[in-house]
Parts: C-alpha cells; sequence; structure tokens
C-alpha cells in the first residue's frame, strides 16, 4: 500500500467564532456549501484579503470555525499581495504574515498568513506499516509526463477511511494532478 489519494487545496480562510462575528455580523453561522470529509467543509460564505500592496477578492471559508484564524495562501498569491509568509503546519502562526481580512460586516487585521506545508493524512495502520509517526516527513512521487517528487511531506494521522495527500493548487499544477489521482511513496533503495 504505498499509493496515496490526492486532494488539492486552493487559497482558503480558517476562522474563529470571534471573527465570524467582526466579518459576518453578531450570531452569523457559516453554511454548508460542499462537504469535504472528515468533519471540513466549503462554506458558502466568502471573505476578501488585502494587504497594502494588493487584495484577492471571493476567498473561501472553511469549517468549522476553529481556535485560531488562519489563511492559507498559494505561493502565486504572494506575489501579488507582496508578502513572503512561512510555510507552515496548519494552526502554526509563529511567524504568519498580517492580512487585513474583510467581510460584509466589517473588517480584522491579523498576523494569519501562511502558505501550507504539504502533508499527508495517514490512517494509524499505514503510519504503522512505514515506521512514521506525526511530525515525521516523508517522500512522495508523481506519475505522468510532469512527474515530480515532493520532499519534506508532514504526517499526521486521521481516522480514514483513505490515507489523503494535501498539496496546495500551484503543487498541483505543477505536478499536473487533479483530486482523486494518486501520489507513491518514495522508498529508500538501501
Amino acid at each position: 500500500m504505498n499509493r496515496i489519494v490526492v486532494m488539492l487545496s486552493n487559497r482558503h480562510a480558517h476562522l474563529t467564532p470571534a471573527a465570524l462575528e467582526v466579518l459576518f455580523g453578531s450570531g452569523y453561522e457559516l453554511r454548508l456549501q460542499r462537504d469535504l470529509g472528515g468533519g471540513e467543509f466549503a462554506a458558502e460564505e466568502t471573505i476578501d484579503i488585502a494587504t497594502n500592496h494588493g487584495r484577492i477578492n471571493n476567498l473561501r471559508v472553511l469549517g468549522p470555525l476553529r481556535n485560531y484564524t488562519q489563511v492559507e495562501l498559494l505561493k502565486s498569491d504572494c506575489y501579488k499581495l507582496q508578502i513572503d509568509p512561512p510555510v507552515a503546519m496548519s494552526g502554526d502562526l509563529e511567524a504568519a504574515v498580517p492580512l487585513t481580512l474583510i467581510g460584509p460586516k466589517g473588517e480584522i487585521t491579523l498576523n494569519c498568513g501562511i502558505i501550507a506545508q504539504r502533508h499527508v493524512h495517514l490512517l494509524s495502520e499505514t503510519a504503522a506499516t512505514l515506521g512514521v509517526k506525526p511530525g515525521d516527513k516523508i517522500s512522495l512521487v508523481s506519475e505522468g509526463d510532469r512527474s515530480i517528487v515532493f520532499n519534506n511531506v508532514g504526517i499526521k494521522l486521521y481516522p480514514g477511511p483513505v490515507d489523503l495527500a494535501h498539496l496546495d493548487l500551484d503543487e498541483g499544477n505543477a505536478a499536473n494532478l487533479s483530486n482523486g489521482d494518486f501520489l507513491f511513496i518514495v522508498r529508500d533503495k538501501s
């Protein structure tokens, strides 16, 4: 079992209840647009984000609400916004860059901008078979005319139903990947 299903992720935001209230108003609740599995969903709601140098409109909000506000950007977004956010695992906002989040009812400026670290969600059985644990890193390879080896792929454990590799849209496009394609674990030849 060395193949892992690909899920590509476009730019998006995760909000706290307090940020949702500032952006959308008191008592507002996110509305489901599309189930993403694992309890996560794409919400109907979008926000705009801005820096002193640029703006991106209609950034999708993902639910459920979290205990941190985070905007996961693509590297290509950073050129337009003229920022240099860190590559970080979700929730690691120590070096996040400031962004202004703009909703229909208000705006808020927070240090919340990152580029998401590529990672895999492994079933505990898969992790045991591979001899890896959360925090370890592996390498994955794509197939086809634009085959790429993705190094430094972080590991998270996940209840299932299948192992998933999360890449951002820029990474997926570079390898000509689509949701549902497969990546393969690079095995040490020694």
